[in-house]
């Protein structure tokens, strides 16, 4: 029984992300490529379940019908990112939105405040460098779910400089690979990327589902002194203050 739904479950997912595929395809011959990528890049940023290597993969595919030469592909990285820059600056602000609201109604409740919000994001972002390196490599990795970075960043109040740089950069060089592949026609990475797009849309459901079930019991819990989450939180300052 448990292997039919995990099979059920995989097919679903194939066709879901096949008639994406289609409708994506479909819209890039109807707009020129700078359009598409721009808009493409910027929904897939702020829509979670669209591949992040469908709107890449498949403008270098038109780019190579089209006969453009490969430097075009530079050109359309960077439209692209601009399109990205959008959606993730919207999440980034989602974060910080999102913390002042968490905080502002459960914040007795879980036994924090905004100031110690606040000093932990310092203990992140004191290091420009440090911290850029990180949110680069992250944004960079295939499977790593884009919006997770953001509203992370948002949360714990990155320096808005360093998020934007080093999240354009990393994207840019992971679409550069994606473009590559739409573009010379490599069908190995391009399956490989697949099964990574796939997890990360797995991870990218978990980290909502796990978000879903603490705000929940922490709702549940309200009356019974939170004493687990305190104790977590505390053991956290503890940790950042030691740094």
């Amino acid at each position: 029984m448990i292997f039919w739904l995990v099979q059920r479950n995989k097919v679903l997912m194939i066709l879901f992300f096949q008639n994406i595929e289609q409708q994506v395809v479909f819209l890039a011959g109807q707009v020129p490529l700078e359009l598409f990528v721009f808009v493409g890049a910027l929904a897939e940023e702020l829509i979670a379940p669209i591949p992040s290597m469908l709107i890449m993969t498949t403008a270098g595919f038109l780019a190579r019908l089209q006969e453009h030469t490969p430097f075009f592909l530079a050109w359309l990285v960077i439209v692209g990112n601009l399109g990205k820059m959008l959606g993730y600056l919207g999440w980034y602000v989602v974060g910080d939105k999102l913390e002042d609201i968490v905080v502002g109604k459960f914040g007795n409740m879980f036994g924090l405040a905004h100031a110690d919000i606040e000093r932990i994001g310092q203990r992140f972002s004191g290091n420009e460098w440090r911290d850029g390196a990180l949110i680069f490599l992250l944004r960079a990795i295939p499977f790593f779910p884009s919006l997770a970075v953001s509203l992370a960043c948002g949360v714990i109040k990155i320096e808005l400089r360093t998020f934007v740089v080093a999240s354009y950069f990393g994207n840019a060089c992971k679409d550069a690979v994606y473009i590559s592949i739409g573009y010379f026609g490599v069908q190995a990475f391009q399956i490989l990327l697949l099964e990574m797009e796939r997890v990360r849309f797995g991870l990218g459901l978990l980290i909502w589902g796990v978000a879903t079930i603490l705000l929940v019991l922490a709702y549940r819990s309200r009356h019974r002194g939170m004493y687990l989450v305190t104790r977590v939180w505390v053991w956290i300052k503890t940790k950042v203050g030691k740094r």
